[in-house]
């Protein structure tokens, strides 16, 4: 079974729109799609003073007709993600770009009357890490944009157990560059909008959009 990465990098990442020393909370929803699947996704994140994030991340994957297991036609997969990120350098008076680091888990959960059928289970996972470097430009008075560029590193493994049968057991690495430019609108109320259109290329090419509200609390 191939394994499906979900997007990551810019997902519900709060830290990048905020400076250093202001916290706030984050929503965003996505889609991303490859020659092996479509993506849908929601991510809720909290940064803490502008540095540390944590997020949580559901998806849903749609696999086109050629691309789907043969007798597992039927077969539905949802994802769910914690992670992290780290930015351990900010923009500045005196430091030039913003640095982050971080880690998502990615746990599959599977749905199909053909695996229920042969009582057979699919159990798969996947690991990513991943490096960003951006800064932020002006734009207008409410406008911003903010380039990154990032590497990203993702380990899967899957098993089929099936009765009567050996476990089978498959892993993956994937290996990717990315890009992406986070468009950010200010409110007067301090909410910021956020629009993000990224491409990752890796094993396939991966272009992804991404739409999300931060609201900051200074």
């Amino acid at each position: 079974m191939g394994l499906v990465v979900v997007p990551s990098a810019a997902s519900a990442q709060v830290s990048i729109w905020l400076q250093r020393g202001v916290s706030g909370f984050g929503a965003s929803g996505s889609i991303s799609y490859n020659n092996q699947a479509t993506v849908y996704g929601v991510d809720g994140g909290y940064s803490y003073q502008g540095f540390l994030d944590f997020d949580l991340g559901l998806y849903y994957v749609s696999v086109p007709n050629d691309k789907q297991i043969p007798g597992l036609e039927d077969l539905k997969t949802y994802v769910v993600a914690p992670g992290f990120q780290y930015h351990p350098l900010k923009q500045s008076k005196d430091i030039p770009i913003s640095l982050s680091i971080g880690a998502t888990f990615q746990k599959y959960f599977f749905q199909s009357d053909s695996l229920n059928n042969a009582d057979a289970t699919l159990d798969t996972w996947a690991l990513t890490v991943n490096v960003a470097v951006y800064r932020f430009f002006r734009l207008g008075e409410n406008t911003g944009v903010i380039p990154a560029a990032s590497a990203v590193f993702t380990h899967g493994e899957t098993t089929l157990t099936e009765p009567g049968f050996q476990d089978a057991t498959g892993s993956s690495d994937d290996f990717g560059l990315g890009l992406g430019a986070y468009f950010a609108y200010i409110d007067d109320g301090g909410r910021i909008y956020g629009l993000v259109p990224s491409v990752t290329i890796g094993d396939h090419v991966t272009v992804a959009l991404t739409f999300g509200v931060v609201w900051s609390k200074l």
